[in-house]
């Protein structure tokens, strides 16, 4: 994963991961602080109602994937900005044009 950190021109997460990571109801203050400190480094990708290629991407994902909301929104927005995904959800794989990295 760190190869891929390093050679990207630019890292980003999607406010539903932020959402997601904050909301954790085990996350301590340290690690809070710290993704806090990591996400004023980064882009955060939201989402725009007025973004009808969003909007359409998302919806697409949701019918043709059977994947959760959140889900969908995250694979919409890396593949909208073609960017590659870095995770350990293993429900991301089955999303036909999403190019992902699994750790």
């Amino acid at each position: 994963m760190l190869e891929y950190v390093q050679k990207a021109d630019s890292i980003g997460i999607s406010v539903i991961t932020q959402i997601e990571f904050l909301a954790f109801s085990n996350l301590s203050e340290h690690d809070a602080k710290l993704f806090e400190k990591f996400i004023s480094r980064i882009d955060v990708y939201d989402i725009l109602s007025f973004d009808s290629n969003m909007i359409q991407k998302i919806i697409e994902i949701r019918k043709t994937n059977k994947v959760r909301l959140p889900d969908a929104i995250i694979a919409a927005t890396a593949m909208l900005i073609n960017a590659t995904l870095i995770t350990a959800d293993r429900s991301f794989r089955k999303i036909n044009g999403l190019e992902i990295v699994s750790f």
